[in-house]
């Protein structure tokens, strides 16, 4: 059971914005499995929810580089007090740009001990064929932290950024899984091309017990809020039990 409850879970404040710790699986339906936890937030400003992309997108890179060594701190004590596998990985959200500093993804790394780190970078954040970029996922692969991308699919759909650098995981974004519940086909295609590029796939937005399936079905990982309730958990720890 990976039921972890965060709602009063305040870690830091920036510029009278609350931040929140939020923590949320991935999961691998084939062996009943949780293979990491994705440090999330929620923010707010008062009675006002902030939207978490905008936010981080315009802090300095100091203040970015701040608050994710905090929240992925407090996310590993709160993994820790809830007794979760430490072969569970613990992925963080970063700006591709961050890679190229070694002393913050030693820090980082050092911070999520003993977790594994891995590190989520967005391919609109990337340039296809930078060598700069690509020195950056060496930096951190030499020091065995893996580089996960996130939201494939949400805008460009890039795929020289998926075949020009070498990614441990590719998520597929909600709202191409969301168009393509119903054609099993099409999602299957999309799913074994990116399989091709990447040890995992990873499918966000799991809202069900038949998503879980379906994308279990397809031998890939399952993500979404869903994964985290206390009636899903509990489910899995019957099983188990069997």
């Amino acid at each position: 059971m990976f039921y972890i409850n965060l709602l009063s879970c305040i870690v830091t404040c920036v510029d009278g914005v609350n931040i929140k710790l939020k923590l949320e699986p991935v999961f691998c339906q084939v062996s009943n499995r949780l293979i990491a936890m994705e440090v999330l937030s929620n923010l707010e400003d008062g009675e006002t929810k902030i939207n978490p992309s905008t936010f981080f997108r315009d802090l300095s890179d100091d203040v970015y580089k701040e608050v994710s060594q905090l929240l992925c701190s407090k996310a590993k004590d709160v993994l820790i007090q809830c007794n979760i596998s430490h072969e569970t990985k613990l992925t963080v959200n970063s700006k591709a740009h961050h890679l190229n500093d070694e002393a913050y993804i030693e820090f980082m790394n050092r911070t999520a001990a003993p977790f594994k780190l891995c590190i989520e970078v967005n391919e609109n954040d990337l340039n296809a064929t930078s060598k700069t970029m690509k020195k950056g996922f060496e930096i951190a692969k030499n020091m065995g932290v893996e580089i996960w991308l996130d939201d494939f699919g949400v805008k460009t759909a890039n795929i020289d950024v998926v075949v020009y650098h070498s990614f441990d995981a590719i998520k597929l974004d909600k709202t191409i899984f969301w168009k393509l519940r119903e054609d099993k086909s099409k999602l299957s295609n999309i799913i074994a091309l990116l399989k091709g590029c990447a040890r995992m796939v990873i499918v966000e937005g799991c809202e069900s017990n038949n998503d879980v399936d379906l994308v279990g079905g397809l031998e890939s990982l399952c993500q979404g809020y869903y994964l985290n309730n206390a009636s899903f958990s509990e489910k899995q720890s019957q099983i188990n039990s069997l």
